[in-house]
């Protein structure tokens, strides 16, 4: 049974980084939010909290619905501020105070200057969102991106903990919770096929479209997320997708693939129903080519895995070989759990080599026959 009304205990809320919310992935991070801490190189250093009686009304007589924590040591402590843009240390912090009446919690990712649109008598409490459909980045890392990255909290280190409210109360003062990302992440990796021509090759541009002109989605500030779990509302259908470099270009891979372009993108809730257009803009170093040849097309009538579903929190990697055409090697998803029905990817066979012997054997039945051909494999061209 919950103690009286007036014993009060001081909300103390700990952001978690779970398995499933906010890991490092294989090609550059899942995301542009990485960890929590000092601002900078992926990391925040804030989250914004709204607080909610079970009715959805406000909790007890607090005036205050609306706060931002910042932490000053890694994550290991947050301490609150009232309002949408405080400084860390600002006079007074704020404590909560939870009685035995229940508190409903909801935790969001940008905060400063960002204003919640309160349901009213419903969960269904925004933030403004814009998803630009033009993007820059800064080529050579995988976290400078003109995107912001949109998170909500969740109950459970899982994304589908998100119809889970996050409740606390004065016998359950110390709630975690998991922070989630609302879009998805794309990355473009690109390497040379063996003997392929090597000239004005740095990628400036990677631009996705869709020739129905609906297939995906951007949106304006009058766009929302709700921060129970990560819904996204009016968004507005956008031809293409542009990732330009704002600096330092990557230069396609000799040896292995690089990554050579990155943004976020609003999940789908179908595949693309049109015909889907890639572009690589290619150039020198210093500057973009105006020279149309120097751009590389590839369609989803030659490579059907361009018809990709994007779900939230899933970053998706296009690997792209460059040989006398721009083709598809594969395209995958670098999460834990991803339904492989709906992504295309490639499962590897694989066979243990457990001894000198068996290395000599296989290096052997290499060098005389190259891969197997089957319908998991097709026969290497020469190494290099």
């Amino acid at each position: 049974m919950l103690s009286a009304e007036s014993d009060r205990v001081p909300l103390q809320v700990s952001f978690a980084q779970g398995t499933n919310d906010m890991s490092l992935q294989e090609s550059g991070g899942r995301s542009l939010v990485t960890g929590l801490g000092t601002a900078g190189k992926g990391n925040i250093d804030r989250i914004g909290v709204y607080i909610t009686g079970a009715d959805h009304g406000k909790y007890l007589d607090y005036e205050q619905q609306r706060y931002t924590y910042i932490t000053t040591d890694n994550g290991q402590s947050w301490t609150a501020y009232a309002g949408n843009n405080p400084a860390a240390g600002d006079s007074p912090a704020a404590t909560l105070y939870l009685t035995n009446k229940e508190a409903t919690l909801y935790a969001f990712y940008p905060t400063t200057g960002i204003a919640v649109t309160d349901g009213n008598s419903s969960a269904n409490h925004n933030i403004p969102v814009t998803i630009p459909a033009e993007q820059t980045f800064v080529g050579g890392s995988d976290w400078e991106c003109s995107a912001t990255d949109y998170l909500y909290g969740t109950s459970g280190p899982s994304a589908t903990s998100s119809t889970t409210p996050i409740t606390a109360h004065n016998l359950a003062s110390k709630p975690n919770i998991y922070m989630q990302h609302a879009l998805a992440k794309v990355i473009f990796n690109i390497e040379y096929e063996p003997g392929a021509t090597k000239a004005n090759d740095y990628v400036w541009s990677v631009t996705l479209e869709d020739e129905n002109g609906t297939g995906f989605l951007s949106s304006t500030t009058s766009s929302g997320m709700n921060i129970k779990d990560g819904t996204l509302s009016s968004l507005t259908a956008t031809k293409a997708l542009t990732f330009t470099a704002s600096s330092t270009p990557q230069r396609i891979g000799t040896i292995a693939a690089a990554t050579v372009a990155f943004g976020l993108v609003a999940p789908l809730t179908t595949d693309p129903s049109g015909k889907v257009k890639l572009t690589v803009g290619l150039g020198t170093e210093t500057e973009a080519s105006s020279d149309s040849g120097r751009l590389l097309t590839l369609d989803s009538d030659a490579a059907p895995d361009l018809k990709v579903k994007w779900q939230p929190g899933y970053c998706y990697i296009y690997n792209l070989k460059l040989g006398t055409t721009l083709s598809v090697k594969r395209i995958s998803a670098g999460w834990e759990g991803v339904n492989k029905d709906d992504i295309p990817s490639v499962t590897p066979k694989e066979k243990g080599i457990n001894s000198a012997a068996e290395l000599i054997a296989f290096a052997k039945l290499w060098n005389e026959n190259g891969a197997p051909t089957d319908d998991d494999y097709k026969k290497y061209e020469a190494y290099g």
